[in-house]
């Protein structure tokens, strides 16, 4: 009975190691933006590591670039608070999954929606996936649909959307690739980015 009891604490413990040997860290500069209150900002971080974390990643949050420059699990996010209306017409952000160039956010789209608070979480990550994926694909379900609905932004406001398992595999072999991978290798040309209809 004893080593049965021995046994089982072994598998327990072996099986709690190896969820921690699949967490993986990245982390992502959040460029200061004067529009973007501390409150939305806090709020959407938080909602973006709560995000990531059901995907074993933990994010760092970091307001100032490395002197050093980045590497190959840092992440860049920028805010543009004055998108022309021809630029990208519906989309809400825009990302190279290809390249090493700055996310960007369309933050005064993103903050026309009354669920702006988890819009803007859902939005960086979808993002910063697609790079970490470094490919230029959408889901049918979820974070990486898109275009999301009216429906989608509803639930987002009471239940974060969640990665699909082939997305979460995507953004970790994303992650393998990377450090092997000559920055700015590939050029981009059309790049990656989600919809919601009705906002501009």
């Amino acid at each position: 009975m004893r080593i049965a009891r021995v046994a089982l604490a072994m598998i327990i413990a072996g099986i709690a190691a190896w969820g921690a040997e699949q967490s993986r860290e990245i982390t992502v500069y959040l460029m200061d933006e004067p529009t973007l209150s501390p409150y939305l900002k806090a709020a959407s971080q938080n909602l973006v590591s709560d995000i990531f974390a059901r995907a074993k990643i933990r994010v760092v949050w970091r307001n100032q670039l490395p002197a050093q420059g980045l590497t190959a699990s840092t992440f860049v996010v920028k805010f543009e608070h004055n998108t022309p209306d021809d630029l990208r017409p519906g989309a809400l952000a825009f990302s190279q999954p290809y390249g090493d160039a700055p996310i960007l956010i369309f933050l005064d789209r993103v903050k026309n929606s009354p669920e702006a608070r988890s819009l803007l979480a859902h939005v960086m990550a979808h993002e910063l996936a697609h790079v970490l994926q470094g490919i230029s694909r959408h889901s049918a379900t979820g974070i990486m649909k898109g275009n999301w609905t009216s429906e989608d932004l509803q639930n987002m406001r009471f239940k974060p959307l969640h990665f699909t398992q082939k997305d979460i595999e995507l953004i970790h072999l994303g992650l393998d690739g990377r450090a092997s991978r000559v920055p700015n290798a590939v050029a981009m040309s059309g790049g990656a980015g989600v919809n919601v209809s009705g906002i501009r």
